[in-house]
């Protein structure tokens, strides 16, 4: 599914903009969490809703990247990529310690409630703070390109 949703994404995000994706995407991955948080006893719901969390958390691949490509220029795109994938490696050794200890269902919980509310917030922040923030880093780049040459004909 991880690697699934990075061209789907992409297509969505050239369709309703980056910022219009990542909201949708961050709220579906909120909202997969939650219930995967109540309904994971469910052997059908487990296999769906943990599909669709990582469905959803793959977007930031093709996403961020891009992003950041607008607001700072196409040499940090690869920069934000690697950032974004060594960053989550510590949460699956702790995870798993604690997996080992014993109370999986309480600890799961634990673990992943600050995600759902950082996927909420980031959902958020994406339409808010993001959206308008690439609108005048766009405008102003476009104000202070050069005019282009010559008069044609």
């Amino acid at each position: 599914m991880n690697g699934a949703t990075r061209p789907f994404f992409g297509w969505v995000s050239d369709n309703i903009g980056r910022e219009n994706t990542m909201f949708i995407a961050f709220g579906a991955e909120g909202l997969a969490i939650l219930l995967l948080l109540k309904l994971a006893h469910i052997p059908v719901m487990f296999v769906i809703l943990s599909g669709l969390v990582f469905f959803a958390w793959g977007e930031i691949y093709s996403l961020f990247p891009a992003i950041a490509g607008d607001l700072f220029g196409q040499k940090f795109c690869h920069h934000e990529l690697r950032c974004a994938v060594h960053g989550q490696g510590h949460r699956l050794p702790a995870g798993a310690h604690r997996q080992h200890r014993g109370g999986v269902h309480q600890e799961l919980g634990a673990d992943l409630c600050p995600g759902v509310a950082f996927d909420f917030t980031a959902a958020l922040l994406a339409l808010f703070v993001l959206k308008p923030l690439r609108a005048r880093v766009v405008a102003r780049a476009r104000r202070m390109a050069p005019a282009p040459a010559g008069g044609g004909g």
